[in-house]
């Protein structure tokens, strides 16, 4: 799955067909929510300025080193007579070698704001679903799927949910040149969340749901997922209990609830004697 636009109301969101015969719907709702957040987010006009300003450094760092080569053949001569020819050798070294450094430096920011941006989408998917372990167990597919998409390159595979390139995936740790954090990283985090362990990603109910159906059954108010670092939703409450609410009131379980008041009846005119 990808996501591309440069703001909201220009973004398409696509998923491929294989990724919606892996997985179910809780799964599917982290993955489309996890690309949404990155349209949420401007993650893609982000990377497009990002992708520009490195494109500016490495055009200025060939420039720069073609204008130290022409520059140091055109002084062969006078270094053979003057003294400054050490001077300028090691200046044409120092530049021919920040010319190449730095593009590469420019190329590993760019990773690692991808990198970073990566886990802000998955947080922010999981603000949307108020459900890490979908996204965590739609990972954990991910994960143990031993195959590599064969459209996906080196140039598209920031595109995608995580690394879809062979061997990509099981890394532990983030490579420099890296454009997704490693995934079992983005896994334990997202069980954090949920304060779950790794039994969670096995498929089964959610811890809540044994609660949810019981206060269904009896009526009550269902509690909302408690999720660390965000706001709290309200309770999801029952219709009675709800229209009981917007009265002010709090009628009991079973009773009908009351009817509205009825506006007095105005005063009769006074009649002449």
């Amino acid at each position: 799955a990808f996501a591309t636009g440069r703001d909201p109301k220009h973004a398409s969101v696509a998923v491929t067909s294989g990724l919606l015969r892996m997985m179910d719907r809780e799964e599917l709702q982290g993955v489309v929510a996890h690309e949404l957040s990155h349209v949420r987010n401007y993650d893609i006009r982000f990377a497009t300025l990002v992708g520009i300003l490195v494109g500016m450094i490495a055009l200025v760092a060939d420039f720069f080193l073609r204008w130290s080569f022409f520059s140091g053949l055109g002084g062969r001569g006078r270094r053979n007579s003057g003294s400054g020819g050490d001077g300028n050798a090691i200046f044409v070294v120092v530049a021919i070698a920040l010319a190449i450094l730095a593009p590469l430096a420019a190329y590993a920011v760019q990773f690692a704001v991808s990198r970073k941006r990566e886990y802000l989408a998955d947080a922010t998917g999981v603000q949307l679903t108020r459900n890490p372990l979908g996204l965590a167990r739609a990972l954990n597919v991910i994960a143990g799927d031993p195959d590599s998409l064969r459209t996906a390159n080196r140039a598209t595979a920031h595109l995608y949910i995580a690394n879809p390139l062979r061997g990509k995936k099981a890394k532990e740790t983030a490579g420099l040149f890296d454009t997704h954090p490693p995934i079992q990283q983005r896994i334990a985090i997202l069980l954090a969340m949920a304060h779950a362990g790794p039994k969670a990603l096995t498929g089964g109910p959610r811890p809540a749901d044994a609660e949810t159906t019981d206060a269904q059954q009896a009526g009550r108010a269902v509690p909302a997922p408690s999720l660390g670092g965000l706001p709290p939703l309200p309770p999801i409450m029952p219709p009675s209990a709800a229209a009981a609410a917007q009265q002010g009131e709090s009628p009991a379980p079973g009773s009908p609830a009351p009817a509205p008041p009825h506006a007095p009846a105005p005063p009769a005119p006074p009649t002449e004697g």
